[in-house]
């Protein structure tokens, strides 16, 4: 059981809340030690984009009986946390929690508040929006009184066009960001005063340069010796998304038949989107003569947007672990009742990364949505998924099939995901 509340609680579902409320976890040192390493590393699968989890991780707490043990840890974490600590916004947020419920000094917020600030001048300092959401208007008084009084002439551009509190004013505070401005001017405090000011001025703006090639500067740059991949790839892919004409594409298509190795590896990394117009043919046999796993992979990458079910056909003896999730988006792709032993064997074989990669070609299956199994996948495709946005993704979709029963009805109401637990309300709302 503790094995399923640690996988659970990384996923940030409402399982670990059912857990602890039906005491299936009883208190141990193990059970303290996963909570509080949840707590100081945000073990989403994408941190950035899925956002922090302390609000969370604090509620959970409030059903174990030995929760103090643990706040005591992480207040200790806290105090010592440096700027290199990836956890730090999580931990920041969980302190606020602690202070607002009278369990740690507000102080000491202030304190770390200043000690990022003195390392990295910025209106996105580390604990601008903590403090916000911790002591509201007061606490935007004491930042932009400390921005104004602190900011030097290297830090200036910095805060131009932009207040401070303009992503948190009317969640926290309750008012918007105009209200704010002109509260701050009625303070009379010249730090203030200086701070507005420097906010207030326009910053000079150069237009952003577009970097745009053509099919022969492409070509070239990629037989290059020392072709630069990580820098120059990235860009040559957003111009043949964006601005490549379809004779651009054909130009580059027609140079894969005679290229060699090298720049057929390179070329064909250009076509995860758009459709390489080169004989299908061709491309099985490059496939058979070039055993490299990741020019592999990223040649199956390239046959899915073709849309031809003898890909499938082709693949079916051919994949092994460089091309098993390439392969699984083709038979999603082309999907019938006879081919569903080889999707769902796919499908089992499938570990974290890979479900992530291949949820939108589920989700945008108009086929397989026709078919039984389309709510078997949509279950597994739940229970695996480790990204609370994509598990949101295949909840709405389950909720619009009629396949989200009461147990998934119930734990959504403590998921980690502020969005998935809309879901629960608007449920809620639609029943009643």
């Amino acid at each position: 059981m503790i094995t399923v509340f640690e996988q659970e609680l990384e996923k940030g579902t409402g399982v670990p809340y059912i857990l602890l409320q039906n005491k299936c976890i009883q208190p141990s040192e193990i059970v303290e030690d996963i909570f509080y390493q949840n707590i100081i590393e945000n073990k989403a699968f994408d941190p950035q984009c899925e956002g922090s989890r302390s609000d969370y991780m604090y509620n959970l707490l409030e059903l174990y009986p030995e929760r103090k043990k643990i706040d005591d840890r992480v207040i200790a974490y806290f105090h010592k946390m440096t700027k290199d600590d990836w956890g730090d916004i999580q931990v920041f947020g969980f302190a606020v929690r602690l202070a607002q419920d009278g369990r740690f000094e507000k102080n000491a917020l202030y304190k770390k508040f200043e000690y990022y600030a003195k390392e990295d001048l910025s209106p996105w300092v580390r604990g601008v929006e903590e403090l916000i959401k911790l002591d509201k208007y007061e606490a935007v008084v004491y930042l932009a009184r400390y921005f104004g009084s602190r900011i030097a002439d290297k830090d200036i551009e910095e805060f131009t066009e932009y207040y401070f509190y303009e992503l948190y004013a009317q969640e926290y505070t309750g008012y918007d960001t105009e209200t704010i401005t002109a509260m701050l001017q009625e303070e009379h405090d010249p730090a203030i005063y200086r701070y507005l000011n420097i906010a207030q001025t326009k910053r000079e703006h150069s237009p952003r340069e577009v970097q745009s090639y053509t099919a022969e500067e492409v070509i070239l740059t990629l037989q290059k010796p020392d072709f630069k991949e990580r820098a120059e790839l990235p860009r040559i892919r957003r111009w043949i998304n964006r601005q490549a004409s379809d004779e651009d594409i054909k130009k580059l298509s027609g140079c894969f038949i005679g290229a060699d190795e090298v720049l057929k590896k390179r070329l064909i990394r250009l076509f995860p989107k758009k459709c390489i117009q080169v004989p299908l043919q061709a491309l099985f046999d490059s496939f058979d003569s070039i055993q490299d796993g990741e020019y592999r992979t990223d040649l199956v990458e390239a046959l899915i947007p073709l849309h031809n079910p003898d890909v499938y056909d082709f693949l079916l003896e051919r994949y092994d672990e460089n091309t098993a999730t390439g392969f699984l988006k083709i038979c999603v792709q082309f999907y019938s009742e006879d081919k569903e032993w080889k999707l769902l064997e796919l499908l089992d074989n499938c570990g974290m990364y890979d479900i992530e990669d291949i949820v939108d070609s589920v989700l945008e299956s108009e086929e397989l949505a026709k078919h039984d199994i389309f709510k078997y996948i949509l279950r597994l495709l739940y229970h695996k998924t480790k990204c609370s946005i994509c598990r949101g993704q295949v909840l709405e979709k389950m909720m619009e099939h009629g396949i989200a029963d009461s147990n998934i009805y119930r734990e959504i109401q403590y998921d980690a995901n502020k969005n998935i637990r809309k879901l629960a309300e608007k449920s809620r709302f639609e029943k009643e």
